[in-house]
């Protein structure tokens, strides 16, 4: 009978590890990437009649305009393609219209919005929507006719009308469908008279007014666009804390160490292979000095901002002492990005718009007379604009790290470490403009990532070597290493789809903007007297939306100049943001191992 049960044990223990592997797969999806869903998607939680609907269409927008970016590459090579006048762009000619109609579908979504929101909000909503009718309507035609600018006036004025009307009531379901046929009618017969006027002249209208109205709406959803590059980064913070936190559940200790063993190997192998790669030139000690700095200024302010949250918390405790303090919850850090990213990245480009009016503004001058005043000063504005944009993006990291002091006082310590790496992240990458370009430094993330691979290892050996690497250090340990392998990994997910589609970036912006809509929309289940729920709800289709139409249509022209490029503002807020974010997660993870403490 013993030796019956001796045998049967290892038997019946294969299948318990298995399920209990299988769970925590499935444990660790769901707390990482399930949950964030639920928990930050729209939901009917009360919705007025016909909002649904409404939704329903949002969503269409959205979908439709992923499915063409996507198949851009498929949609060009089985349509004749327009060239504009200056042979940078092409667009397949059939899906001009498809474009105009999703740019009306968004328009009336955001004007439906503003009716019942603040003022400020229904008078920037209008001032887009009235810019856009106008430029598809108000243009006098060849033969003479006004008849068609006349109509476009009254239907502006329809839409000015509706809106004042409209704004001290509650939402009802026809205020879309009417708002999407006064825009709609006014887009239409403005596109069916331009096609009218380009075969007098030979030329093709139509085309260069559908560019012409993305690149105006293409500044409104730039934020969006850095917001949706931490995508990347927040799925990597996400899913190596969750499958840190679940490994404890696991039976026995034998696989702490064996998961450990096989990282430290693939993270020793990744770094001799990406040594190996690195450009002695841009990648050499150029980039190893300053990477080394940002290293050292990053553990500084996060060391910093945490003995000040936890003294705070440990005096509004009344205890002694700041070992008493709570640890910092590093699944949080993701979610908090979630909530920042998008004023941040409203931050960083709004704060640009009158740098560039102010360059503008001195061209045009200079061209009226170039004999003057301002002709005599020598200016190179691409340096100008270089230095200008680096002195506010330092300027934000003071504000960022102001605030991230504030939360520390305040015992927000997640918050505080995560503004805090975003603000030193922020400086990193105006390194070179802060020296007034006499040192060309530069931030590599993938330097300062090896560096970080390289310090993780010798901690690991260091404390192997002392026999003090208890299983939770090797969870903390393998956390790490697994956090360095997914950022040094953050562009496969974007290059397989770039080099299916055919135009780099599209995977990035398009994975950015579906995360955020996901998991970001949670502030529209709720309401306040300012902004009633329709009103949220309808604003978040409408930054999706337009999103959404700006990337479709940079993926059908394929502008060799990057004039509607989304993706480059997307890596931009995978470089700032995202790079802060899975700082700060390795930051914390590095405070864990030391103090042998659980992840959370």
């Amino acid at each position: 009978m013993r030796l019956t049960e001796q045998a049967s044990g290892p038997v019946a223990n294969g299948p318990r590890q298995e399920r209990a592997w299988r769970r925590l797969l499935v444990e660790t999806v769901d707390r990482a990437v399930l949950s964030r869903i639920r928990d930050g998607r729209l939901r009917d939680v009360g919705w007025p009649s016909g909002l649904g609907i409404v939704v329903a269409v949002g969503c269409g927008v959205i979908g439709l305009g992923c499915l063409i970016a996507l198949a851009s590459g498929w949609l060009r090579a089985t349509d004749s393609l327009l060239v504009s006048s200056d042979l940078s762009a092409s667009m397949p000619a059939h899906l001009v219209w498809v474009i105009a109609l999703l740019v009306v579908v968004s328009l009336a979504l955001g004007q439906a919005a503003a009716v019942h929101g603040p003022w400020w909000l229904a008078l920037i909503a209008t001032l887009v929507t009235v810019l856009i009718m106008a430029q598809f309507g108000l243009r006098g035609t060849l033969a003479g006719s006004l008849a068609v600018p006349a109509v476009d006036v009254g239907l502006i004025i329809a839409v000015i009308v509706v809106t004042v009307i409209r704004g001290r009531r509650s939402f009802a379901w026809w205020e879309f469908p009417l708002l999407l046929g006064l825009i709609g009618g006014a887009v239409v017969l403005g596109m069916a008279d331009l096609a009218r006027q380009g075969r007098f002249v030979g030329y093709e209208l139509v085309p260069s007014t559908v560019e012409s109205a993305v690149v105006q709406l293409m500044v409104l959803v730039l934020p969006a666009a850095v917001a949706a590059g931490t995508a990347v980064a927040e799925l990597t913070v996400g899913l190596t804390v969750a499958a840190a936190a679940q490994l404890d559940r696991l039976p026995g200790r034998w696989w702490t160490y064996g998961l450990l063993v096989v990282l430290v190997l693939g993270r020793l192998a990744e770094l001799i292979w990406r040594a190996m790669q690195l450009d002695p030139v841009r990648q050499g000690w150029i980039a190893i000095v300053p990477a080394a700095a940002v290293l050292v200024l990053l553990a500084l302010v996060i060391a910093g901002l945490l003995r000040t949250a936890f003294r705070a918390r440990t005096r509004a405790a009344g205890s002694a002492g700041a070992d008493s303090a709570e640890p910092v919850v590093i699944s949080e850090l993701a979610e908090d990005l979630g909530r920042i990213a998008l004023p941040i990245g409203a931050a960083l480009v709004g704060l640009l718009l009158p740098l560039f009016v102010a360059v503008t503004g001195y061209s045009i001058a200079v061209a009226l007379d170039p004999t003057g005043p301002l002709g005599a000063v020598d200016l190179d504005l691409g340096i100008l604009i270089s230095e200008g944009t680096d002195l506010i993006r330092g300027a934000i990291a003071v504000v960022l790290l102001l605030i991230a002091v504030r939360a520390a006082r305040h015992a927000r310590a997640g918050r505080a470490v995560l503004l805090g790496a975003i603000a030193v992240s922020l400086v990193a990458v105006s390194m070179r403009g802060l020296t007034g370009g006499r040192w060309a430094v530069r931030l590599d993330p993938d330097v300062l990532n090896l560096m970080v691979g390289i310090g993780a290892l010798l901690m690991i050996g260091w404390y192997a070597a002392r026999r003090r690497l208890t299983p939770r250090r090797a969870v903390a340990g393998s956390a790490l290493l697994m956090l360095s392998l997914l950022f040094a990994a953050r562009q496969v997910l974007g290059d397989p789809v770039g080099a299916l589609v055919g135009y780099s970036g599209v995977g990035l912006v398009v994975l950015g903007m579906l995360w955020d809509f996901l998991t970001s929309a949670d502030w529209a289940n709720r309401e306040s007297p300012r902004f009633p729920r329709p009103t949220r709800v309808l604003l978040v289709l409408t930054n999706t939306g337009l999103l959404a139409v700006v990337v479709a249509y940079a993926s059908l022209v394929r502008d060799s100049t990057g004039t509607y490029d989304p993706g480059g503002f997307a890596e931009l807020g995978d470089l700032i943001l995202g790079t802060g974010l899975v700082a700060a997660a390795a930051a914390v993870v590095v405070r864990v191992l030391i103090r042998d403490e659980r992840i959370r």
